[in-house]
């Protein structure tokens, strides 16, 4: 009889350290693929807890199980965090351009709706919220519901982070020469000549810059000016070589106010 009720005791140890976090993504995956992503994380936690009292025969068992969840709540929360979004994610260069052009037509309207939001493009979002957003674009190329302008502005960023190589990179020379220009009446001509030598990124950098151009317009509400936008929008649209930084870091972005400001630019089919 001792030797059963031992063992018994040992089956409710183990299962009071096992089931818990096996509940917990059970429920999680349940609630991702079903209802939504978004708290996916904070719903799961409860029946992982619930059924961590219910199991846990003593206080020893509980104080153990309950640093066993923890410490696996916190690992599982730090990795989905930070780990990169690789489901379904486009291959090719052609495939992640599509990919981009369907996320800009899905937040873009949404974030228009918050222009006069002081810090546009500039507070960042919640991690996890973008993290998650992502996820679910990349999973079946629709977001969860998104309150906080500043979350899909990070949805944004971070595809264009992602996008390798960076949107404007195949350009780099062209639009170079044209941030490098000195001579006033020569600006936007180069800028012009830069944009019209683009193939396939071009309809997607038009729609950027029409949407920046409002954001510019609204500058008296949001604080966030051409000038400040194009700070902020040239290292998502350019990798910068090591050579470059110091030497372009100031030109790059005046050459991105100047195309917010006149986004007719990318309407142009020929040098001025």
């Amino acid at each position: 009889m001792a030797i059963h009720a031992t063992a018994r005791a040992s089956a409710f140890t183990l299962a009071a350290y096992v089931l818990p976090p096996l509940i917990d993504q059970i429920t999680f995956r349940l609630f991702s693929s079903r209802i939504s992503s978004m708290f996916a994380h904070e719903v799961a936690r409860i029946p992982g807890f619930i059924s961590l009292i219910i199991l846990a025969e003593d206080r020893r068992t509980l104080v153990w199980s309950s640093a066993i969840f923890l410490a696996y709540k916190i690992t599982t929360s730090y990795f989905f965090a930070g780990a990169p979004v690789t489901a379904d994610r486009p291959k090719t260069r052609e495939d992640q351009l599509a990919a981009l052009e369907t996320l800009i037509d899905l937040l873009l309207p949404q974030i228009e709706k918050h222009l006069s939001e002081e810090g546009i493009y500039r507070v960042p979002g919640t991690v996890t919220t973008i993290r998650e957003a992502r996820a679910r674009f990349h999973a079946n190329r629709t977001l969860p519901p998104l309150t906080e302008v500043h979350d899909l502005i990070g949805v944004l960023k971070a595809q264009l982070l992602a996008l390798d190589p960076p949107l404007l990179q195949p350009y780099y020379q062209n639009f170079k020469a044209a941030a490098l220009t000195k001579t006033e009446n020569l600006k936007i001509p180069r800028l012009v000549e830069a944009c019209r030598t683009m193939t396939t990124e071009k309809p997607i950098l038009k729609k950027i810059i029409i949407h920046l151009n409002k954001v510019h317009r609204a500058r008296a509400q949001n604080q966030m000016d051409s000038s400040n936008l194009g700070k902020h929008w040239v290292p998502l649209l350019l990798s910068l070589s090591a050579e470059d930084i110091q030497k372009l870091k100031d030109s790059f972005a005046p050459m991105m106010a100047t195309l917010i400001e006149n986004p007719a630019i990318l309407s142009e089919q020929t040098t001025a």
